[in-house]
């Protein structure tokens, strides 16, 4: 299903940000990262994804997996003024709320149209895919978007 994401405000980059273990490419172990915490790893993920692009009063959205999203501290759930979007097929009732989560997508393709909706609105900066496994196994519904950039890091 080709997704089109080109609005009368422009076309959206969508940037996709995933850190992996150099040897197996793991990127989490039992709900957590695989390897000790990082702080010029966790630094440059704050950075990279919170750093407004075109204007700051428009909005950065991060696309999350609903473990990921449940991984989120609070800090990094508010960090910037970053706003998110968790699929989640289930619509579990315990994904946690904040008040910078917009939207519970049931799936990428969801995600993608409340995203489209908001830049004709004239809403959106930049948008994060943040992972985790199950998004980036959906990766064929990231395929049709005019603009992506992937940032990898290993680690």
């Amino acid at each position: 299903m080709e997704q089109n994401v080109s609005t009368t405000n422009g076309i959206i980059t969508f940037n996709m940000m995933a850190a992996m273990c150099h040897n197996n490419r793991g990127i989490g172990y039992q709900g957590d990262l695989p390897w000790p915490k990082l702080k010029a790893d966790f630094e440059y993920y704050l950075k990279t994804t919170s750093t407004h692009k075109k204007d700051s009063s428009l909005m950065i959205k991060h696309v999350h997996g609903r473990k990921s999203w449940a991984g989120c501290t609070d800090f990094q759930a508010s960090y910037g003024g970053v706003y998110h979007i968790v699929c989640s097929q289930s619509r579990d009732p315990s994904i946690k709320t904040h008040p910078n989560l917009l939207t519970v997508a049931e799936s990428v393709p969801e995600a993608l149209e409340y995203i489209a909706d908001l830049n004709r609105k004239g809403k959106v900066d930049s948008v994060w895919i943040m992972g985790g496994a199950g998004i980036y196994q959906k990766r064929r519904h990231f395929r049709y978007l005019s603009r992506r950039r992937r940032y990898f890091l290993r680690i």
